[in-house]
């Protein structure tokens, strides 16, 4: 009965994922449509110089090709998900920051530093997941910044500068339920679920608990042999 009880509180959360996302994808498309209605309106003028009809052009352009790279970029974690295979890592963590960039606003920034020929085995979407929740759980902290980096072939660490997770709770964050947020607020699923995520990949997250500036998670990859 508590796995049963667990495994629906689970789905429960992806469910609020796929709202998460939604208004993620809502979020940049707003911004989109934006730029295009403004740069539209600019080129509708008769006064302007050469140099604003290139800008506004530049901006309509870039704004396109934005929402371009999004549509693939949730056309391609939507693909069927269930092989593991070589992937681009940082195109995912690109990916996993367009679609919760509805939570994390603008006060919480990406900085993705993996390099483009960085390869993981993985199960793309489950992979996203825990990204999304990991850059969630920073944004809830007050983090601005989180920093995504490779350590070596199959780690990768993510740094906030956040104000840290205390000694005393650091045991208890991956538990189902744990939250220091309160009842009205957080559901104390979301490391718990981003654990679930990488077991079921054969991967590990380890919080670092001698970091001692902002919280350090560490994302372990099985070595391939």
């Amino acid at each position: 009965a508590i796995e049963a009880l667990q495994t629906d509180l689970l789905t429960k959360d992806r469910m609020a994922q796929i709202g998460m996302l939604a208004n993620g994808f809502a979020h940049q498309f707003a911004n989109i449509m934006n730029v295009i209605v403004s740069s539209s309106r600019i080129l509708a003028r008769r006064d302007l110089s050469p140099e604003r009809v290139l800008k506004a052009r530049e901006s309509i352009d870039k704004a396109a090709n934005f929402g371009k790279d999004l549509i693939d970029g949730i056309s391609f974690s939507a693909k069927q998900n269930t092989e593991k295979k070589y992937l681009p890592l940082g195109r995912l963590v690109q990916i996993s920051e367009w679609l919760v960039k509805g939570k994390l606003g603008e006060r919480t920034h990406v900085v993705n530093e993996i390099p483009d020929n960085y390869q993981v085995f993985v199960t793309q979407t489950q992979l996203i997941n825990i990204f999304m929740n990991l850059f969630g759980n920073s944004a809830d902290a007050g983090a601005a910044n989180i920093w995504v980096r490779v350590v070596d072939q199959v780690t990768v660490e993510i740094i906030d500068d956040g104000p840290g997770i205390p000694t005393d709770i650091q045991e208890k964050i991956f538990e189902l339920h744990f939250t220091t947020k309160g009842e009205n607020y957080g559901s104390g699923v979301g490391l718990s679920l981003a654990l679930r995520e990488a077991h079921e990949i054969e991967a590990n997250i380890i919080l670092d608990s001698n970091n001692t500036s902002g919280a350090r998670f560490i994302l372990q990859f099985k070595e391939l042999t």
